[in-house]
């Protein structure tokens, strides 16, 4: 209940400013909003194939032992998610010594298995997992230890350019809505940005009898991809006011919307 009453005075804050002008926040920032929706999507797809690999391969036979793994990439082949667990190769080239797979959802089709014998990392997914690597180890502001990071395509940004996120770590019966960062690479391996998605370690308490959270967001003037996988993980609407413009968002099953004065939207 508090949680919906939170939710309407914050509408009612924003009423005003969102008369205010002609066009709506919602068609201002339309493609930032599909983008974040659809990388928001891909984010919780790869996450959740990656912890569902790693708890699986904990009841392989050597894995909780094996100290030379190095890190988890996990890839998006056609309808599927390819988790591997890499190791260093003696000639310099990354291997994959344990392989899950998973549906588009993250949901794994069978067990993580040891390869009988490691296989080098094609040249893209070497140079995935460098990023992720090198992702791992920047030098953010982190909030703990982080629960992933996953490495994806720049949306639009030409072959070669890649994201890496890391995603924070959170308590029990929580979410972590801060501690969540972003590296942009380009094609030629240089970092061109950097991001971070809060000022904060914030995280929201996900009460199960709750039916809504609310954030307010300072950075953006609108959701991000954070935001969209955050509703993801709570499975409940997410209500966003973000300052920058006095808007209120609600996020809901993955897709964004602008919630106007009357509660309509657009």
């Amino acid at each position: 209940m508090n949680q919906w009453i939170l939710a309407s005075a914050l509408l009612l804050a924003v009423g005003v400013a969102g008369a205010e002008s002609d066009t709506s926040p919602a068609e201002e920032h339309a493609a930032a909003l599909r983008e974040a929706e659809a990388v928001g999507r891909e984010l919780f797809a790869h996450e959740t194939a990656q912890r569902a690999a790693s708890e699986s391969a904990r009841r392989v036979r050597g894995f909780r032992r094996d100290r030379a793994v190095a890190g988890v990439l996990s890839t998006r082949v056609d309808d599927r998610i390819e988790v591997e667990f890499v190791v260093p190769g003696d000639d310099g080239v990354p291997q994959v010594r344990y392989r899950a797979i998973a549906n588009s959802d993250g949901q794994l089709l069978d067990g993580t298995e040891r390869l009988a014998t490691p296989e080098p990392l094609p040249a893209d997914r070497a140079r995935a997992f460098d990023v992720r690597q090198r992702a791992a180890s920047y030098p953010f502001e982190r909030c703990g230890e982080d629960a992933a990071v996953i490495v994806l395509p720049e949306p639009g940004a030409g072959e070669g350019a890649l994201r890496a996120y890391t995603l924070a770590s959170a308590g029990r019966n929580a979410v972590a809505a801060g501690g969540n960062h972003r590296m942009d690479v380009a094609a030629d391996g240089s970092i061109v940005a950097t991001r971070k998605f809060t000022n904060t370690c914030i995280q929201l308490g996900d009460d199960p009898r709750a039916v809504a959270l609310t954030l307010t967001h300072l950075l953006d003037p609108h959701p991000t991809e954070i935001h969209v996988l955050l509703g993801y993980r709570t499975g409940k609407a997410l209500y966003l006011l973000t300052t920058e413009n006095e808007a209120m968002w609600a996020i809901e099953n993955g897709a964004v919307r602008w919630v106007d004065r009357g509660g309509d939207g657009e």
